[in-house]
């Protein structure tokens, strides 16, 4: 019954069940005249396929399909791709063509809710997807369809199937592999694709949505009593009180860039505009984050950005000057082309690496109009997936994994300047469906070296979450930090980003991530990866289209951040001069107008508890103004 065949659909040739599978493609799609990317034997398909780990060829009864590959990883990866499986193609698929992939899986046994496996078909050379399904296996039997069209022609053997299964232990099933071209002139609308974008607690009244109401007026929330008095101290009774927000104690930053801070092209203008009036009253950004200004090789100058220090300085001065808080990214990114080529040319001297990394250290946290500017430091980007510098201290005296010299840069960094809070920042932990659970327990080994083992400094965890598909449902996002709260630091959305071209179903997302994550008692800000189109490095940025148009998830963005969760209240005091609001935590303009036109503005910043303020109402006029909604 193997037949290695890459037939067209109409060959007689094919096995039962790619006949089976014309006629659903012919019948439910009304699609024909295809041929064959693999060959036209289910069993052939299967037998061709290679995989990293355990898997054993079963039968299948009462199925379109009769043979299934029962797949096992019973081993915790560091990194998802290092277990996987897959098979090359038979036939080669040119730039243009319209594609379908389909497959039957079932879940048997997995470490965490149903399991995951990441399906690609893709260019072997450049690893570039001409289409991908994440699949979130049940216990039954369920076919996925990933189709689209393939940007670059991918000849025989260099298109192939590829399923990443190391995210985490996990059993399952897969049969009725097959996949077809149909050419150029098919409509993509035609091809069937397996839903994308849905997720579980999605729906208006899901339970977790009250639950997390009520913690965010627990946590977010305080009360704020004011008295007004005359000059003499006596209580001012029917003053007219002003209490307005002019910034969250939760940071919700962006990204950006500092050409954009510094020319003065048509955009710039609104891209800064927008970086402090998001809202059209006045109300911005309150954290920043230079994306490459600062990084290593930018900053020695071995990649050129086209500015100076002085003019990254005075960006920096821009920024704080606007009241834009600013986290430096990043003193150590270790791979060896996010550093200095010097770095890699001495890799195997530990010496050398460790004089070079402590003086990046202490040169930028003490840079002459950089130092005492920034709130927060990644002193590491991403060392779970960039070891080249554990790898280098690997068994050297006083190093085992090599990872402990982590902790050193850390309290280095703690020594340089003691009040700047020091992150951590990596990826592939909150997105992904939640379901990249070797992920996570390596960085829970990193965070618990570094922290319990060898007493490293250490203030924040930046979590990136560079979400696409598979949505991470908002109680799974809970889940996983509580996780990490473990550690008694600050929780920090770092990058965050939903990498869709379905505007309305970001717009949902962005509305529920945000929700569950500012009613987490350890989550303390959320940075954007950049905010507009026009800078987005796939231009695919979460609130403004190129045209500066709002997209919905920019507007779930300002409506909860600014309205929802912002406080602008008026009033007046009572007989005891005494008027009371509650606010979300943050810092306040309040304005007092007395009877007798004497007024005065103060600031004041709201915590959790009780806040009070007494304000003596004796100037002819109001010194700050008010921008009112």
């Amino acid at each position: 019954m193997v037949v290695t065949s890459t037939s067209t659909l109409t060959v007689s040739a094919a096995d039962d069940y790619h006949l089976w599978f014309q006629q659903q493609m012919q019948n439910q799609y009304g699609l024909s005249n295809g041929s064959w990317i693999f060959t036209d034997s289910e069993y052939a398909n299967l037998d061709n396929m290679w995989a990293a780990t355990t898997k054993t060829l079963v039968s299948v009864p009462n199925m379109p399909f009769s043979y299934a590959l029962r797949v096992t990883v019973g081993e915790q990866t560091k990194v998802p791709w290092e277990i996987g499986m897959g098979m090359a193609s038979h036939a080669p698929v040119a730039a243009g063509d319209k594609i379908v992939v389909s497959f039957w899986v079932k879940n048997n046994w997995a470490e965490k809710e149903g399991g995951y496996i990441k399906a690609f078909f893709q260019d072997t050379n450049t690893f570039k997807p001409a289409v991908y399904y994440p699949v979130l296996p049940t216990q039954e039997w369920t076919q996925y369809f990933m189709s689209g069209t393939a940007e670059q022609d991918l000849p025989v053997g260099v298109g192939a199937l590829y399923l990443m299964i190391g995210t985490q232990l996990q059993e399952f099933e897969i049969g009725g592999v097959t996949a077809v071209n149909y050419g150029p002139s098919v409509s993509p609308a035609s091809l069937p694709q397996s839903p994308l974008g849905n997720y579980a607690g999605q729906e208006p009244n899901a339970p977790w949505r009250t639950e997390a109401e009520a913690r965010i007026e627990q946590l977010r929330r305080g009360n704020l009593q004011i008295t007004a008095v005359d000059a003499n101290g006596n209580p001012v009774p029917n003053a007219h009180v002003h209490v307005l927000m002019r910034s969250h104690a939760f940071d919700f930053g962006t990204a950006l860039r500092a050409e954009q801070i510094l020319l003065n092209r048509p955009d710039d203008q609104i891209y800064r505009d927008k970086l402090t009036n998001l809202d059209g009253h006045g109300n911005g950004f309150n954290l920043g984050v230079l994306e490459y200004d600062l990084q290593w090789q930018s900053w020695e100058g071995e990649i050129d950005l086209g500015f100076t220090h002085e003019q990254i300085i005075s960006a920096v001065d821009w920024l704080r000057q606007h009241d834009i808080a600013l986290r430096g990214h990043a003193l150590i990114w270790p791979r060896w082309f996010s550093l200095p080529n010097d770095l890699e040319a001495n890799q195997n001297n530990p010496a050398y690496l460790k004089q070079r990394m402590s003086d990046r250290i202490v040169d930028m946290m003490t840079y002459p109009g950089l130092a005492g500017k920034f709130e927060e430091w990644d002193v590491l980007n991403e060392p779970r997936y960039n070891t080249v510098i554990a790898d280098a201290f690997a068994g050297q005296p006083g190093y085992t994994n090599g990872e402990e010299v982590y902790a050193e840069l850390y309290n280095l960094a703690a020594a340089t300047d003691p009040n700047v809070k020091l992150a951590m920042n990596d990826y592939n932990v909150l997105n992904e469906g939640g379901m990249f659970i070797g992920v996570q327990k390596h960085l829970h080994q990193i965070l618990s070296d570094l922290i319990i083992k060898n007493g490293g400094k250490l203030d924040r965890i930046g979590l990136q979450t560079h979400m696409s598909y598979p949505f991470t449902p908002p109680e799974r996002v809970y889940e996983i930090l509580d996780e990490f709260a473990v550690y008694n630091k600050e929780l920090r959305i770092t990058e965050f980003e939903i990498l869709i071209n379905d505007e309305a179903k970001a717009g949902q997302y962005m509305h529920d991530f945000l929700t569950i994550l500012y009613s987490h008692p350890a989550a303390t800000g959320i940075v954007l990866w950049n905010f507009w189109d026009g800078s987005h490095w796939d231009h695919n940025a979460p609130l403004f289209r190129d045209d500066w148009s709002l997209k919905p998830a920019g507007q779930a963005y300002i409506d909860l951040v600014f309205n929802q969760w912002w406080t602008d209240e008026t009033g007046y005091t009572d007989a005891t001069g005494q008027y009371a609001v509650r606010g979300y935590t943050g810092d306040y303009l309040v304005q007092v107008i007395g009877p007798n036109g004497l007024a005065k503005t103060e600031k004041v910043t709201l915590g959790t508890g009780d806040t009070t303020l007494t304000i003596v109402v004796d100037q002819q006029r109001v010194f700050l103004p008010f921008i009112a909604k």
